[in-house]
């Protein structure tokens, strides 16, 4: 499968979270999982009732400056994300997720998403006429 991560890295205060919260809510909203969060608590999020309705994940404020995390790169490359899913046991859904991380320096590993983007090319895009 395709991943689908996408890391966000500018300045303080240049909206790049505010970016992935807009982004959310086209597609229905995000789950966050900002802070120290364990793969059993990330596995209900993803199971719950709410979390199968959303697809973007947001991983907000990364602040090591090497960032890797075994749960995160299994959830990105798998096809179909299984584990238990609170009050009814196992249960699965398929990985149709896109992962958002925003940090104020460089430092992630960059093999592992499809877009790096500067927030400040985001607010204005190349040949837009506003630098």
């Amino acid at each position: 499968g395709s991943w689908k991560t996408w890391l966000y890295m500018a300045g303080r205060g240049a909206g790049k979270t505010t970016f992935v919260d807009e982004l959310a809510t086209l597609a229905g909203g995000f789950i966050d999982f900002s802070g120290q969060v364990s793969s059993e608590v990330v596995l209900q999020k993803l199971l719950s009732d709410a979390g199968m309705r959303k697809r973007i994940c947001r991983i907000d404020n990364v602040k090591a400056n090497r960032f890797s995390w075994d749960t995160l790169e299994s959830l990105i490359t798998a096809d179909i994300i299984t584990g238990k899913k609170m009050y009814v046991g196992e249960a699965s859904r398929p990985n149709n997720l896109i992962w958002c991380m925003t940090m104020n320096g460089p430092g992630q590993n960059r093999g592992r998403c499809d877009c790096d983007a500067q927030a400040d090319e985001m607010r204005h895009p190349r040949g837009s006429g506003q630098r």
